[in-house]
């Protein structure tokens, strides 16, 4: 009895207090709940921000000084400050669940070294994809590999739409070397033969060129010139003792119209002398001495250094009949040298007026030093050796150049240079000048001076040691395209022996006095007695003979 009324009680509880039923339904209620906050936060609208905060040590950050984040969450994302992110928050709370990194802005401009000349495209340094050109765009002047330019892209884009060169200079200079493609002036400007004019004489060493030119990295060269013409003295003479002038005759013949006489603008602006890091103003004084007003439209300054330039923002400006108006330049000095900067003023007729900017910068260190007389040798002295006789050969026939490469930089900076006066004398005449600098007691006021006086004399020391370094007669073997030379008698005398990229120069040993030709080669790997040098195949073929 109590059994059966115990089973009638068990039913009675199952069919109130079903387990399965309520387990059924609270487990539909919560994937629906679940299915809902799901879609509700898919809908949320993502919020823009940047990263104000990083903690790569505790792996966390902040966006808009307010919202919490784990790095994990971009992985494989370069974050920095300021990067701009597309974020979703926690239901509650100010943590992020969601982060997306959206990709920087293209630079607006940049400045770079071209490595490589594509179609439409230019491949630059420390740039992982090539910068396409803008359609339509062409660069004013052929870029080649190794330019250094300054590039301004489209915004929309992405393109390139302007480029410039970053440093260009126009000269009058002297052709120094002739190669099998081109030449070398002044030591430091490579042209190619293409560029030479073809109703011109052929070039020649000494051959005076006006060339222009722009920074590029050449090998050992750091210029390469966009144009060379032969330099005629008889259109110099008729024009103004200026470099910058004498390039652009030719621009100045294009004028439709002439400045009219009474209209006097100065040829030459004088800064004078100035110091690195010092700054002179001076007027330009624009005098209207005809019978009519001219407005001046615009004053346009061509620097070649950016040493020049308004120290005011410039406004057109009417010159009445009989009056005047000025302008303040000022030149803040920044690369050592004689330097001209043209200035052209153009005026509503439709003429412009030039004239020319000349600033002379100087180290105030060599200048204290110049000696007022340097006395002559007597005698010829001991150091001329062999080395110099061969460096001052008419002809030298170049070598293949040991690849290595040198760091440019984008920007210029100060130089200063041995005084041309140092080279020239003796070692007891060089200790009687620097002698009152070097006793002088060390301060703040003079550690600049003595430290660079300190540096010069090391470098002319060094100059001296590396001429004395002459083998005669030296043992030269060919081996296939390399040469051999044997350090055995520079080893037995404690010299240092060369280096990887050094310059050497031979001649044959039984024609020192009457031969006119000279050899250079380079040296391309140094072992523990021999160098191996590489010369031109003209040399090759006369060592065979």
């Amino acid at each position: 009895m109590f059994t059966l009324l115990g089973n009638v009680i068990s039913d009675l509880l199952d069919s109130i207090f079903s387990p399965f039923e309520n387990f059924k339904c609270e487990r539909d209620d919560c994937v629906a709940s679940s299915e809902e906050s799901t879609h509700k936060e898919n809908d949320e609208e993502p919020i823009f921000g940047e990263v104000t905060h990083l903690n790569p040590f505790e792996q966390y950050g902040l966006i808009n000084e307010e919202f919490y984040f784990k790095l994990s969450l971009a992985a494989g994302e370069h974050l920095t400050l300021n990067t701009k992110v597309l974020f979703r928050l926690q239901p509650t709370g100010r943590q992020v669940r969601e982060l997306s990194v959206l990709p920087a802005p293209p630079p607006s401009n940049m400045v770079a070294k071209v490595t490589k000349v594509g179609i439409r495209c230019l491949h630059l340094l420390d740039v992982a994809t090539p910068a396409p050109l803008l359609v339509g765009f062409d660069p004013k002047f052929k870029v080649c590999s190794g330019d250094w330019l300054r590039l301004d892209f489209d915004l929309r884009t992405g393109s390139v739409c302007g480029v410039e060169a970053l440093r260009s200079k126009e000269l009058v200079g002297e052709v120094t070397r002739l190669t099998a493609g081109g030449g070398i002036i002044n030591q430091q400007i490579a042209f190619s033969a293409e560029q030479w004019p073809s109703d011109a004489p052929q070039p020649r060493v000494g051959l005076q060129v006006t060339v222009r030119a722009i920074e590029s990295d050449q090998g050992n060269l750091t210029w390469r010139a966009l144009s060379v013409e032969p330099y005629m003295e008889e259109a110099a003479a008729t024009s103004p003792p200026s470099p910058v002038i004498q390039n652009d005759v030719a621009e100045h013949n294009n004028n439709l119209f002439a400045v009219p006489d009474g209209l006097d603008v100065p040829g030459v602006i004088d800064f004078g002398q100035l110091k690195p890091g010092q700054s002179h103003t001076v007027q330009l004084c624009i005098t209207n001495t005809t019978d009519r007003p001219h407005l001046l439209l615009a004053c346009r300054l061509h620097c070649t250094s950016k040493q020049v330039a308004l120290a005011n923002a410039f406004k057109p400006f009417m010159i009445a009949s009989g009056g005047s108006h000025s302008l303040d330049l000022v030149c803040t000095a920044s690369e050592l040298g004689a330097c001209h900067e043209k200035i052209e003023l153009e005026f509503e007729e439709g003429f412009s007026a030039h004239c020319v900017a000349s600033v002379s910068v100087v180290d105030p260190l060599e200048q204290r030093l110049q000696p007022t007389s340097v006395p002559l040798p007597a005698t010829k002295k001991a150091q001329s050796t062999v080395a110099a006789t061969l460096r001052n050969r008419l002809w030298t026939v170049p070598g293949e150049r040991f690849p290595m490469r040198q760091a440019k930089l984008p920007e210029g900076l100060p130089h200063f240079p041995v005084s041309a006066a140092f080279w020239s004398l003796s070692p007891q005449e060089l200790e009687n000048t620097v002698s009152g600098s070097l006793h002088q007691p060390l301060c703040p006021e003079n550690y600049v001076e003595k430290l660079q006086l300190l540096l010069h004399l090391e470098e002319v020391q060094l100059s001296r040691e590396l001429e004395e370094r002459v083998l005669c007669p030296a043992l030269l073997k060919l081996e296939g395209h390399v040469v051999r030379l044997s350090l055995a008698s520079w080893l037995e005398e404690a010299q240092f022996p060369p280096r990887v990229g050094d310059r050497v120069v031979v001649q044959p040993v039984q024609s020192v006095s009457n031969q006119q030709i000279s050899y250079e080669g380079f040296v391309h790997q140094v072992m523990s007695d021999d160098a191996l040098l590489r010369f031109s195949a003209t040399f090759n073929e006369e060592l065979l003979k």
